[in-house]
């Protein structure tokens, strides 16, 4: 925790969501300021602390004490370094993973459409029916036939 903000602090003010542009990648709200994109955090922690977005180098991270990509609530940000970010992320639960933060495992994922659950019926029926396809059972469980694919031969979901 930041010293700035004690953890009873920012649980008391509720995340302030941005609901416009984000980046498809991380999920963090965007928004075009004086000619650049900037990310709407960091430019509401530099002006909440009396600095410019502009000030913040690439070795400035602005992190959510909430997680919530989309959160701009001052009280809700600290800022850190790489290295206290991915700190920060091992601490909650969160693995570094090709430039994005991203939930351990399974269905604690956001972007997660399946269950666990999900994802054993799917490999259970696969290997009891000769006869049911990757296309079908993608089509039953609302999901492509490649991560099917993917879940029967266990390239993803490995901790089930």
């Amino acid at each position: 925790m930041h010293p700035d903000c004690t953890e009873t602090q920012w649980q008391s003010k509720p995340c302030q969501e941005w609901n416009h542009r984000e980046d498809s990648h991380l999920q963090y709200a965007l928004v075009h300021w004086r000619g650049h994109n900037q990310y709407v955090h960091r430019l509401s922690w530099a002006l909440s602390h009396g600095h410019m977005v502009e000030d913040l180098t690439s070795n400035d991270f602005v992190c959510h004490h909430c997680d919530n990509p989309r959160c701009f609530e001052p009280l809700h940000l600290f800022l850190s370094t790489n290295q206290g970010n991915v700190a920060d992320m091992h601490a909650k639960g969160f693995v570094y993973r090709g430039g994005a933060k991203n939930p351990v495992r399974g269905s604690n994922h956001p972007m997660a459409v399946l269950t666990e659950d999900n994802v054993r019926e799917i490999r259970d029926i696969y290997a009891r029916d000769p006869l049911v396809t990757q296309r079908e059972l993608a089509e039953r469980f609302g999901v492509t036939q490649t991560l099917v694919g993917m879940i029967v031969r266990r390239k993803i979901w490995t901790h089930i």
